[in-house]
């Protein structure tokens, strides 16, 4: 067995330490927030527009008896008020229910349970609704083949991915180099 002597010890390697914040950051420890902690921040992906059957014509929803500049407001997307109506109203699966909105299931419970979470807190809490909002597109009406009624245009980063209509001929969507 070999013992390292007592007089050699391992030199600790100094490193430049990163320019900091001019204002304290309590997250990253004063590094720049471009450099955080080492990792390269990247724009989320936009949500996937869902499409919706019923558009509300009532978007505002108060108790009784309260004045409106009194009340704090809870903000139920249209998407979310849809979920709800698919769910709770019509009494479909989360399955059926998500194909309707063009989403995946796992979407619509993220989606389902955020929407009641929030008309719970407007209830015991008693705060009002406002339902405006999210990532929807209106539905065809019955009869049509289904569908968005319009494709959704751009998103705010440009026209999208470039297989938003398909691959490419001899492309597939995974992998480098397009």
């Amino acid at each position: 067995m070999r013992t390292v002597p007592a007089a050699r010890v391992p030199q600790v390697a100094r490193h430049r330490q990163p320019a900091r914040h001019p204002v304290a950051c309590t997250n990253c420890g004063g590094a720049p927030p471009e450099r955080s902690r080492g990792r390269r921040l990247t724009m989320p992906r936009p949500p996937i527009p869902r499409l919706v059957e019923h558009i509300p014509k009532v978007t505002y929803f108060k108790p009784a008896g309260i004045p409106l500049r009194l009340l704090e407001e809870v903000e139920l997307t249209v998407d979310e008020l849809e979920a709800i109506r698919l769910k709770d109203m019509e009494g479909l699966e989360q399955e059926e229910a998500a194909a309707r909105m063009g989403i995946a299931r796992t979407t619509f419970r993220r989606v389902l349970v955020s929407a009641r979470a929030k008309i719970a807190e407007a209830l015991v809490k008693g705060k009002a609704i406002r339902i405006e909002g999210g990532p929807f597109v209106p539905a065809r009406a019955e009869g049509d083949t289904g569908g968005p009624a319009e494709p959704p245009g751009p998103g705010p980063h440009g026209p999208g991915p470039r297989w938003a209509h398909g691959p490419a001929p001899g492309r597939h969507r995974r992998g480098r180099g397009w």
